[in-house]
């Protein structure tokens, strides 16, 4: 793996000195012909994610000391590569939540043709509020005083009228309130990976954990629909909760389970959720490497 830089000659032996710990890493330099500049090269022995951290680290402290241009980084296509299917599998699976969910609610006429839509153009017809966005701005324009106003005025501004998304509209009785919170940091870490933008092992490491939690939560929500799952509608997001925190698991089966002895099935369930996450987890770390 590859870490490519442009500096300039007076701050080579800088780096050299920041890198002293660094027996992994192998080193070359290149003098760029007729300018001041260096081309140097950080590279370790193979291609996987403990390379792309070890990289990475390298990539943050020079980062520190040094200005540079990046010429290539194999460590950010390594992090764009295993995020991808993550981000294909979310626009998959929001487009079909949101097909059988207007099959249910018939809105027919405002979720259509989402293939031919981009997530920024989906995003903003479920989540944002136009009416409410364009009143408070008219609001805004039409107070002459605004210059004046602090944080606490402007939030009772905001406050004066509800904002309601059609996100919330069509799915409030459904456990899927964090993908709302969450969707402008999914659609800036989508486009960064689509557009090659440079990401560190902890944006990465973010992102990652991010679509993996809203892609389970529109798997569960698509079961609560369709009955696809093995428990056609039980809430697993509660049920997570109450595995996890040791809360009362009552209301979180369906009506027809309500003879079953809950205790013991949550035992069983857990003990099943264990071994699932960690058979999960392997096939992640082996897939990563």
């Amino acid at each position: 793996m590859k870490l490519q830089i442009l500096l300039k000659k007076e701050d080579v032996k800088i780096a050299d000195e920041l890198l002293d710990n660094f027996s992994d890493i192998i080193i070359k330099k290149a003098p760029l012909k007729n300018t001041d500049s260096t081309i140097v090269t950080f590279e370790t022995s193979s291609n996987n994610m403990n390379d792309a951290k070890t990289i990475d680290n390298v990539h943050g402290l020079i980062k520190e000391k040094i200005s540079f241009k990046i010429l290539v980084d194999d460590r950010v296509a390594h992090f764009n590569k295993n995020l991808f299917p993550l981000i294909n599998d979310f626009e998959r699976l929001l487009r079909k939540f949101l097909y059988v969910g207007a099959e249910v609610d018939d809105k027919h006429e405002i979720i259509k043709e989402l293939e031919n839509k981009s997530l920024e153009e989906i995003f903003i017809i479920l989540f944002v509020d136009i009416e409410y966005s364009t009143n408070f701005f008219e609001t805004i324009k039409k107070n002459n005083n605004f210059k004046k106003m602090n944080k606490t005025a402007f939030l009772a501004l905001l406050n004066e009228k509800k904002e309601e998304s059609l996100w919330n509209e069509m799915f409030s009785s459904l456990d899927v309130r964090f993908i709302e919170e969450n969707y402008l940091t999914l659609k800036n870490y989508r486009n960064s990976v689509m557009h090659a933008h440079n990401i560190d092992y902890q944006n990465y490491s973010s992102a990652k954990e991010l679509y993996y939690e809203v892609n389970e939560i529109l798997r569960n929500n698509i079961d609560i629909y369709t009955g696809e799952g093995d428990y056609p509608n039980i809430n697993y997001s509660l049920l997570l909760k109450a595995l996890t925190e040791k809360v009362d698991i009552t209301g979180i089966f369906p009506k027809r389970y309500e003879q079953t002895s809950l205790n013991g099935l949550a035992e069983v369930l857990k003990n099943m959720f264990s071994v699932i996450m960690e058979m999960k987890n392997n096939e992640q770390k082996e897939s990563e490497e």
